[in-house]
């Protein structure tokens, strides 16, 4: 849809920054309140940007105001523009991470939430203005990070997601885990016909092992043998709780592993399920991507989560399980190597 130069120079960054707001919060009353503005200015405005753009720009529906595709493709580089300009201006005499005073927000995965105090404490030492929100990844949240309502997320999720740049932070490492009395703690080992015979707890990743997908179940069904799912579980205390009073077995990231882990034993997982690699990876919008601030806090996020990464991993409990991976990923790599020479 062409605009005509003579009605673009009748728009303001106000204009932009306004529709971008009713997106955002999906009414003209809340965008009114978050502008410090009347809800009939935001009215007014929103006919004007209408008959410059020829587009009704919204929809009304029971859920509040829904950009049509015309505006919602408008929004993505308006908010990209403003980004830029709300950075150019807040560090235009030179970057200091001291002076940012804003809110943060990040989502990430139910196994990962033990990184939040590092990552406060991190923060808080660098860009003690900063403050920061931080939730578990629901159903909403990339939804949410590609229209710039959140800044970050951490997950497991594909890297080719559009509208997403993303950084690779380092290996998901699994591993089993039951009570110390349970059968498989005296054998020290789990294979895929064990997990066909007892029962499975399982963390819920909001969408990425749901409905058959989990490794577990994938690797599992092309075996020939079913997972018996009893428990599905959105906090990670709970779940180990759970554990330690039942002869169920989990299959979960070394990330969501207790501090204390008193009661219960570590197994390495079978090597058909070893083979099956995925990583955790810092997600921002396209939107965001390549500002001066931006760039700083995937410095510091990237660092940080590294650091968690490192100190879960090395925990003496994790030894054993850690070799066996080594040893799985020295296979691999060689069977790669012969492959390509083939």
């Amino acid at each position: 849809m062409k605009v005509a130069q003579s009605d673009i120079n009748k728009l303001s960054i106000f204009h932009l920054n306004t529709l971008r707001k009713v997106v955002q919060t999906g009414s003209a009353g809340e965008a009114a309140e978050e502008l410090g503005i009347s809800q009939p200015s935001v009215s007014y405005h929103l006919n004007k940007m209408r008959a410059i753009f020829n587009d009704e720009l919204f929809v009304r529906t029971a859920e509040g105001l829904k950009p049509t595709d015309y505006c919602s493709r408008l929004v993505r580089h308006i908010h990209e523009i403003l980004t830029h300009i709300e950075d150019e201006l807040l560090h235009a005499d030179g970057f200091e991470p001291m002076q940012i005073n804003r809110s943060l927000t990040v989502h990430c995965d139910i196994t990962t939430m033990g990184w939040f105090p590092r990552l406060f404490s991190k923060l808080n030492q660098q860009a003690p203005q900063v403050s920061l929100t931080c939730h578990s990844w629901n159903h909403h949240s990339l939804e949410d990070l590609v229209r710039g309502q959140i800044d970050f997320g951490v997950h497991m999720l594909p890297s080719d997601l559009k509208g997403v740049y993303d950084v690779e932070l380092g290996a998901c490492r699994r591993v089993f885990v039951v009570h110390q009395n349970h059968p498989l703690a005296k054998l020290g080992v789990v294979t895929l016909k064990d997990l066909s015979q007892y029962q499975v707890l399982m963390t819920d990743l909001s969408g990425w092992n749901s409905h058959g997908q989990s490794t577990m179940e994938r690797v599992m069904s092309e075996r020939g043998y079913r997972l018996n799912v009893k428990g599905r579980f959105g906090d990670c205390g709970a779940l180990f709780d759970t554990l330690r009073v039942s002869n169920c077995i989990t299959y979960t990231s070394t990330l969501a592993l207790p501090d204390d882990l008193s009661g219960l034993v570590v197994l390495p997982a079978p090597s058909e399920l070893m083979q099956r690699r995925s990583a955790y990876r810092l997600k921002v919008s396209n939107q965001r991507y390549g500002s001066q601030e931006y760039s700083w806090f995937i410095e510091v996020l990237t660092a940080s989560f590294q650091e968690f990464l490192n100190e879960k991993n090395g925990r003496p409990e994790l030894e054993h399980v850690m070799e066996l991976e080594h040893q799985v990923e020295l296979m691999l790599s060689g069977q790669h190597f012969l492959a390509a020479k083939l």
